[in-house]
């Protein structure tokens, strides 16, 4: 299986980074391919058979339009899952594209968090 997951910043710093890249160690070693597109960060902590792109606009935390036709071309996903991102823009493209999205913490639903 294709997989193409989202984030807004690869990392290894808190609990839903190390669970992203646990998710990716177990999926590369079942034989998946899997490709990672992040709004920013440090690619090192990614597997050495996991691509990556960086995509502008992931990390963003209001509604700004993400360009990911290209990353969706390359990648080829057969299922996108999405982690940690909070733009409404990319959430709603990817709900519209059947994506499974993992609530790692409260800012999905959080009654505090203003978004345009």
């Amino acid at each position: 299986m294709r997989i193409l997951h989202l984030t807004d910043r690869l990392s290894d710093r808190g609990g839903a980074y190390w669970h992203l890249l646990g998710v990716l160690k177990s999926q590369i070693a079942e034989g998946h391919a899997v490709h990672v597109a992040a709004g920013s960060g440090d690619p090192r902590h990614l597997p050495p058979a996991c691509p990556w792109t960086i995509v502008h606009a992931l990390d963003a935390r209001t509604r700004q339009a993400a360009a990911l036709d290209a990353v969706v071309e390359t990648a080829a996903p057969d299922l996108i899952h999405v982690h940690t991102v909070v733009n409404p823009a990319v959430l709603e493209w990817a709900a519209d594209r059947g994506a499974v999205i993992t609530v790692q913490d409260h800012r999905y639903f959080c009654p505090g968090q203003k978004y345009r």
